[in-house]
């Protein structure tokens, strides 16, 4: 019998996700394997959402951050011995996680310029959160796994927004007037935990994770970062990690780890090619889709509003300059005015809406929609001699 070896391997550089061991349910994502030379072991780690709450992943560019949220986005895919998990992306770096889009389950990897529909996810998701305070607290759950439990709702889906490219959303969203985006996610982040909605943010340094938003971070991957001081920063040994090491080596919970890579291979090709197969399994499977987050139209054809009896009305509106007040009186003869008031659920315009039938000839056209900042044109479905943007009702 060979003698024994008094230590084990080094890490290796790759690890193919689908190798490791997996509990397969939503209470333990896979993260990676983990180097534990003082008990002779190289575990699999997992991100523990109802333990962790919130994570943030810290490297340099190439470090392997987009990577690291793709492994985490895959690992909520294969679930079957837990609860399903709705995942949705900003995207504020190198569209390194728009693969994902390809999974069921994902609800949408959205680019963090993209202000309207980056909004309309955190408040979706905010408001989620609203909800099921009043409904956990009514079975006294206090986390998803106890509600699916005592509320007999085993299909009430864990939720994990991911930020790819920190600092660059806080840029767009920190201090700007009128943008509170990035209050909304802090506030996810604070509340988030035991209704089951989970943030995962990955920057670039440890100046990308403030302080108002560390607080609610309780687990932290620090990749390869770009000078030793970062890691001292950190509290972290400073010879752990160099610029030699790998795409994927980190340090986690004081420990050494290697994040897994789905399809086993750093080609993004073939990784996207491994995911979209993923999502057809899925789909064949009966993995129901998450609810997406979509862009309102541009133009929104008159043909499809409900009618309601001919009423005489005048209807007074404010308009911007060169808005299409004066087209719009001159169509007003032909096309029925419509007030459409869009309380916006993901995937939809939602709420109710009215008609107002023009044969009276209104002597002003008010066009309202309620939920959302993006402009509408009301027409049918043809140009109507506007410019442009006339014709046109900013949502608020």
């Amino acid at each position: 019998m060979p003698p024994r070896k008094p230590w084990l391997s080094e890490l290796s550089e790759i690890y193919d996700f689908s190798k490791l061991p997996n509990s397969r349910t939503d209470e333990q994502l896979v993260l990676g394997v983990m180097d534990d030379p003082e008990h002779q072991a190289q575990p699999t780690v997992f991100f523990e959402p109802d333990k962790d709450g919130n994570m943030a992943i810290l490297g340099a560019s190439g470090s392997g951050k987009s990577a690291a949220l793709r492994t985490i986005a895959v690992a909520a895919a294969i679930t079957p011995r837990g609860g399903p998990v709705q995942v949705y992306g900003i995207d504020a770096a190198s569209n390194g996680l728009q693969m994902l889009e390809a999974l069921p389950h994902v609800g949408g990897i959205i680019n963090a310029e993209d202000a309207e529909r980056v909004g309309r996810l955190l408040r979706y998701v905010r408001g989620l959160i609203e909800e099921r305070a009043e409904t956990f607290a009514a079975v006294k759950a206090g986390s998803i796994a106890e509600y699916r439990r005592l509320a007999n709702k085993p299909n009430e889906p864990r939720i994990i927004v991911m930020v790819d490219g920190l600092a660059t959303f806080r840029e767009l969203y920190e201090f700007r007037v009128g943008m509170t985006q990035f209050e909304t996610l802090q506030q996810i982040a604070t509340d988030g935990r035991p209704m089951g909605v989970h943030i995962v943010i990955a920057g670039d340094s440890p100046k990308s994770l403030p302080a108002s938003l560390a607080s609610s971070v309780q687990r932290l991957l620090v990749l390869r970062m770009a000078t030793a001081d970062d890691y001292s920063n950190l509290g972290l040994p400073r010879d752990v990690l160099d610029a030699a090491s790998p795409p994927g080596r980190g340090m986690i919970d004081g420990g050494e780890i290697q994040m897994a890579i789905f399809g086993g291979t750093p080609n993004l090709a073939l990784q996207a090619r491994q995911v979209a197969s993923l999502g057809e399994t899925m789909r064949r499977q009966g993995v129901p889709a998450a609810p997406r987050i979509e862009s309102l139209p541009e133009s929104l054809d008159l043909n499809v509003l409900p009618k309601q009896p001919r009423q005489r009305h005048h209807w007074r509106g404010r308009l911007q300059p060169g808005a299409g007040r004066t087209a719009g009186q001159r169509r007003a003869h032909a096309d029925r005015a419509a007030v459409v008031r869009a309380h916006h659920r993901p995937g939809h315009l939602g709420g109710g809406v009215q008609t107002v039938d023009a044969g009276h000839s209104p002597r002003v056209l008010r066009l309202t929609t309620i939920g959302g900042r993006q402009p509408v044109r009301v027409g049918r479905g043809h140009r109507n001699g506007c410019g442009a943007g006339a014709g046109v009702a900013t949502i608020h």
